[in-house]
């Protein structure tokens, strides 16, 4: 998913005149016969060019970065340059930048996968710069705002949010009809989207088809408010009866038959694109279902829930833009963030598919109305689904989550009962932290 890392690099414009009060003239109050210019009220001097280096590891494409990033900053502050430095996704992936004596200014990154920022050192207390600056954070959600606080540590915000995922229940309409199988509704509970799955679960001509993908298994339980690692105590948190029910609820999906003869991993897109599952429960595929709007008959519903939380989907999942502390630019890297979170970059995104964080209802509206394939779709079913709370990060989470992984499947396969595998996974997690720790 994650291409080589490459270096788009964006010649920068350098403004001959600026409006109003100039940094790079005399300035409003100077005195006259004044030669030397007034110093720029926030620091950022528009008559200077100055490189900003942004680090990436796939939460934007090309396209997106040219369209929401290079182009608006372009033409707001043109004496900024913007480049783009593609890593891939490591647990490391930060300081094996830095070993290699990288410098960047910003990076884009999920709350979720925060702590990495953290542990790299390359956080900072952005409040102060946002205030200087005058960027407004009064008109993003605070659901988004709160879900950055939390992965930043709490006490302020160290990434500011852009765009947010949605959750949703995918489902493939041709497969529906295929089986005279009524389509999903909005507001399912998990117990009757399985029971749905099993209808669809078929094979037929020689194809298997799997009835759902409920994605990764951590996603779900965090709609019940599940962590893999406690924040206070510093323990694995994995040992618990709610846990057992999630990993229960996924073996239940998984003995539907046609699961094991075709066994792929939950969390598998693709499987969806392909034609070969009827219904997938997660966050925004849009930008996959794009590329296959001419063989896929889909629609969406709203995103199951369980009984005891109603309504609530996965723990918000958003990303956020991060001026690092070792930035040498700060001044011009808050403009960066100041155009990102604008009302006509965020209603830019929106209409083009691009989940916004503003608070803005004619922001929210416009949501898709540039692209084709989502007319006459179910697009209020994103609406219906309202973030779980976000748990707070440790730096021991990413690790932790790939433990979990490993073990996901050797339940799902049989391979180990889910008490021995919640057990010998709570095991290795306090492994890890105690690594963690020397």
């Amino acid at each position: 998913m994650f291409k080589k890392c490459i270096f788009t690099t964006i010649t920068a414009v350098i403004s001959l005149s600026l409006a109003g009060c100039g940094s790079g003239g005399a300035g409003e109050g100077a005195k006259p016969g004044d030669t030397k210019a007034s110093a720029p009220a926030d620091g950022f001097d528009a008559s200077k060019p100055v490189t900003l280096k942004i680090v990436d590891t796939g939460l934007v494409t090309d396209e997106e970065f040219q369209r929401f990033l290079v182009e608006p900053v372009k033409k707001k502050y043109p004496n900024i340059t913007l480049e783009l430095i593609r890593q891939k996704y490591s647990v490391d992936r930060y300081e094996l930048l830095l070993a290699k004596g990288e410098k960047f200014d910003l990076l884009f990154e999920a709350n979720l996968l925060f702590d990495d920022v953290i542990s790299a050192k390359l956080a900072d207390n952005m409040e102060p710069m946002l205030k200087k600056h005058k960027i407004d954070l009064s008109k993003i959600e605070q659901v988004a705002l709160d879900s950055f606080k939390i992965a930043s540590g709490g006490q302020y915000l160290s990434g500011v949010p852009f765009t947010r995922h949605f959750n949703v229940l995918y489902y493939n309409k041709d497969l529906f009809d295929k089986f005279g199988v009524a389509y999903p509704k909005d507001g399912l509970t998990w117990d009757e989207t399985i029971e749905l799955a099993r209808k669809v679960s078929r094979t037929s001509d020689g194809n298997v088809y799997r009835g759902l993908d409920p994605d990764h298994l951590f996603r779900v339980a965090s709609s019940l408010g599940l962590a893999i690692v406690d924040a206070k105590t510093e323990k694995s948190a994995v040992l618990n009866e709610k846990w057992k029910q999630i990993y229960e609820m996924y073996k239940t999906i998984f003995a539907i038959p046609g699961y094991q003869e075709k066994f792929v991993s939950p969390g598998n897109y693709g499987e969806f694109t392909k034609g070969n599952v009827a219904m997938f429960a997660g966050i925004n595929l849009l930008p996959y279902i794009s590329k296959v709007t001419d063989t896929l008959n889909w629609d969406m519903a709203a995103f199951p829930s369980f009984k005891e939380a109603p309504g609530i989907g996965h723990e918000f999942d958003g990303h956020g833009i991060v001026v690092t502390s070792i930035s040498e630019n700060k001044d011009a890297a808050y403009k960066v963030v100041e155009v990102l979170l604008s009302e006509e970059t965020q209603l830019d995104m929106s209409r083009n598919a691009k989940m916004p964080v503003l608070q803005e209802a004619k922001v929210k509206e416009e949501f898709g109305k540039n692209v084709g394939y989502l007319k006459g779709k179910n697009i209020q079913a994103i609406y219906k689904s309202t973030p779980a709370k976000s748990h707070i990060s440790t730096p021991y989470d990413s690790k932790a989550r790939t433990a979990m992984n490993k073990y996901n499947t050797e339940v799902l396969k049989g391979a180990k009962d889910i008490n021995t595998a919640l057990r010998q996974m709570d095991e290795e997690i306090n492994k890890i932290i105690a690594e963690g720790k020397k």
